[in-house]
């Protein structure tokens, strides 16, 4: 990351500077800048995962790691022509957890999500995410993509276990996922949906001031 931002910080004065020189192409520069920020901005989402956190676990509103996720991965939902609807409840719940490692499994599931939606060859999709319960909290992510295709919730949780081409990955995601979510004290299960593609559910322990939480 260092090595990127270097660069990434000159470009940002040479920008600034040619900004100034030439005011009438103000607009261009503008947007260029806006590019580069976002590459920083990434930069510093993935310093965040790759260090962890050591586990710690505490309240987490899980439109925080929610928002960062989906601003990962904006760049391919628009590309893709692939929606996201939340439910109006969700954003706001409070659980159990630790913010970044949230982001991750986020990440991994709605990265899977996208794959199986461009996987229908059908160009655009949807993402819902639907949240109930009380304690535990239940968070489900449905896709409408390829579905399970007949493989099974084991294999598909299984490290290395993968149906993509090679050099599209090791299929380590899910594997992560469901890991990271047993960390926490949660779940990760993963199925077919009734409507087709799949859904996978995130349980968490909804969080309490004064009940005290030791997992990992």
């Amino acid at each position: 990351s260092h090595e990127i931002n270097q660069p990434l910080a000159a470009m940002r004065h040479r920008l600034h500077q040619l900004s100034r020189a030439h005011p009438e192409a103000g607009p261009s520069i503008a947007r260029i800048e806006a590019m580069v920020m976002r590459i920083t901005a990434t930069i510093g989402h993935l310093r965040r995962i790759a260090r962890r956190a050591d586990h710690t676990l505490s309240r987490v509103v899980l439109s925080q790691p929610l928002d960062a996720a989906l601003a990962l991965l904006e760049h391919r939902l628009r590309a893709e022509g692939v929606g996201v609807e939340i439910d109006d409840s969700t954003g706001a719940l409070a659980v159990w957890g630790n913010d970044i490692l949230l982001e991750q499994v986020l990440m991994n599931v709605l990265g899977n999500a996208l794959d199986a939606i461009a996987e229908t060859g059908r160009g655009g999709g949807t993402i819902r995410l639907e949240s109930s319960g009380d304690d535990p909290v239940t968070l489900r992510i449905i896709d409408n993509g390829i579905g399970l295709g007949g493989r099974s919730a084991a294999d598909l949780v299984d490290p290395f276990h993968t149906t993509k081409e090679p050099g599209k990955g090791l299929g380590l995601g899910l594997s992560i996922a469901f890991n990271v979510m047993q960390d926490m004290g949660g779940h990760l299960e993963i199925g077919q949906h009734a409507e087709g593609g799949a859904e996978v559910t995130l349980r968490l322990n909804r969080w309490q001031a004064g009940r005290a939480q030791n997992y990992g």
